[in-house]
């Protein structure tokens, strides 16, 4: 998987494998199950390598599920909810 990620993912291209794992070791998945039966994740202990990592292999998602720099939890529920 971090020789694919050294392929694939633009900062991890000149950084050593062992860098890469320990990166990737650091980052923490919480999950919580939510009344419905759905599970939420949230991912915290980012650095820049891991963050480029979960956008590229996550696509999309992941990079609106992190948010802007900046930006309130509060304005991101308001921009999934359709409101401004």
């Amino acid at each position: 998987m971090v020789c694919l990620t050294r392929l694939t993912v633009e900062p991890a291209r000149t950084v050593a494998t062992k860098f890469i794992a320990s990166s990737l070791e650091r980052l923490t998945v919480t999950v919580v199950a939510t009344e419905d039966g759905r599970k939420r994740r949230f991912y915290s202990n980012f650095d820049p390598m891991n963050r480029a990592i979960l956008a590229t292999f996550m696509g999309e998602s992941c990079v609106s599920a992190l948010g802007n720099e900046g930006e309130t939890a509060r304005e991101r529920a308001a921009q999934r909810s359709g409101k401004s």
